[in-house]
């Protein structure tokens, strides 16, 4: 368990089961939060998308307003930008 990355998390898959599920490729999407600015917004984010299903990691720079989002490539940008953009932060994908 990494301390400094609180929303990491594995898939633990059993290789010897043969009904276990292959492991899914991961992707990083970048995110542009307007709205976050200070250590409280980067704690609503946790909140909001760091346990979400496929969700393995976050990262932050507080600087460049700008969120890294390692995840299952099953969990869409729409499901990550819905919570954060309820809550008014501001979020978009950037290319």
């Amino acid at each position: 368990w990494d301390t400094t990355h609180r929303c990491h998390r594995q898939s633990m898959i059993d290789p010897q089961r043969s009904d276990a599920a292959p492991p899914q490729a991961l992707v990083v999407t970048e995110l542009m939060v307007t709205g976050m600015c200070c250590q409280s917004e980067v704690a609503l984010i946790r909140k909001k998308i760091g346990m979400l299903d496929g969700v393995v990691d976050l990262k932050f720079n507080l600087m460049l307003r700008r969120c890294t989002v390692m995840h299952t490539e099953d969990l869409t940008a729409v499901q990550l930008l819905r919570p954060l953009n309820w809550a008014a932060l501001g979020a978009t994908v950037l290319p």
